[in-house]
């Protein structure tokens, strides 16, 4: 029949030869064969059998209907234009999401792709949103609902069998354990809550997709909490605060399951530090000592002549940089350092100094204009630092290296 696929299982060995060339995925009561990714086991009354405890080994020969089942779908998100090393606060980054379902479906519903930016203090915490979470959720749940049989006793905004989802939202809006009370409800079932119609039970049912659907009930009632999707293709001005360093573009798409499957969702993330580059372990330098003071990898100023390095920074929309710095007791001298490319006497980029900082100042910084206009991702940027003769600044600690646009 259309959309179904037939296996033959032979007898002591775990091949499963289809009439097709497509991959499958059989779900039996003893394990899942992982190898098998496109189609789920049938709800029959076949069982296979495993002896003595090992892999199974087939014992019979059956033939077994299997149901095409549902793809992920998939997402990728393309950043067009500005820098590909890290994102500047005020330099505009364009974007744009594409969705494709691997089943074929052309029919995709922007109303279940949602698209957000976050910002978070370090690539180290990279992950969705918990806006991005919150919103996705109830765009999944409202997709199981529409492919469960909920859709034939309830309804989003009007009273069918059962009471709307908006009624339901109204209802528990202002509990505490709404969300868990309704997940409960939707896996037991059961009446006399909204009058004598009864609610069938849904005892397979995960709790992730209990959670999933909850979400989207409670939602109806959200008066703005939730934040409102990006569209799929536009352009992200950055404003991250505070000490904000990485920013992460999530968009999710949620299809409306197909054969009686249920709904998946896809997700995607891309990920770009903030224009401040921090030290690490691994960070190249000559003269420079690493060491490590509060959670931060630091580089003492060398009493001769010295450099660190950066590898693979962009400089496209770059103007400036500056070098950081630090110390207990203020240095008795200014410092210069300059900027070359790829090696420490490579193109001159351009040049910065900082005067001799006063008694008590806690920090200053080496600002570090580009000579011209660069559009190229430098494999290595060397910062070299040369000190003048007779002029000792004394102990010193450089923190980091901050870019900024034009």
């Amino acid at each position: 029949a259309p959309g179904t696929k037939s296996f033959e299982f032979v007898p002591n060995t775990a091949l499963c030869r289809a009439r097709s060339s497509e991959r499958a995925r059989i779900r039996a009561p003893w394990r899942e064969i992982s190898k098998f990714e496109d189609y789920r086991h049938s709800r029959s009354s076949s069982v296979v059998r495993t002896k003595n405890g090992m892999d199974p080994i087939f014992a019979y020969f059956f033939t077994s209907t299997v149901i095409a089942g549902n793809s992920r779908p998939q997402i990728s998100i393309d950043l067009q234009g500005g820098n590909s090393t890290f994102f500047i606060k005020g330099t505009p980054i364009k974007y744009k999401v594409t969705v494709t379902d691997p089943d074929g479906n052309d029919d995709i519903d922007p109303n279940n792709v949602f698209v957000s930016v976050d910002y978070m203090e370090g690539l180290d915490q990279v992950n969705q949103s918990q806006g991005h979470q919150e919103v996705s959720a109830s765009v999944t749940g409202k997709a199981l609902t529409q492919g469960m049989d909920c859709k034939a006793c309830h309804k989003e905004g009007e009273k069918s069998i059962g009471p709307s989802y908006k009624d339901i939202a109204e209802k528990y809006k202002n509990d505490r354990g709404a969300s868990r009370y309704i997940q409960k409800k939707i896996v037991s079932g059961g009446s006399g809550v909204w009058g004598e119609a009864a609610m069938a039970a849904h005892p397979n049912i995960t709790e992730d997709e209990t959670r999933q659907i909850a979400a989207y009930i409670l939602s109806l009632a959200d008066s703005g909490k939730l934040e409102k999707s990006l569209p799929l293709e536009g352009t992200i001005m950055p404003e991250p605060t505070g000490s904000d360093n990485a920013m992460i573009l999530t968009a999710s798409y949620t299809d409306k399951g197909i054969n009686g499957v249920k709904p998946l969702t896809g997700v995607q993330s891309v990920a770009l530090q903030g224009s401040t580059v921090p030290f690490s372990e691994s960070t190249k330098a000559k003269g420079f000592s690493p060491v490590a003071f509060g959670g931060m990898n630091l580089l003492l100023l060398p009493e001769d002549e010295g450099w660190f390095a950066l590898e693979n920074i962009d400089l496209k929309g770059v103007n400036s940089a500056m070098v950081t710095a630090g110390w207990q007791e203020a240095p008795k001298a200014g410092i210069e350092v300059e900027l070359h490319l790829n090696s420490p006497d490579g193109e001159l980029l351009g040049k910065g100094n900082m005067p001799t900082p006063q008694a008590g100042q806690p920090g200053g910084a080496i600002l570090i204009p580009l000579n011209k206009e660069m559009d190229v991702k430098a494999d290595e940027l060397y910062f070299v630092y040369k000190p003048k003769e007779g002029e000792a600044p004394g102990q010193m600690a450089v923190t980091g290296v901050k870019f900024a646009g034009r």
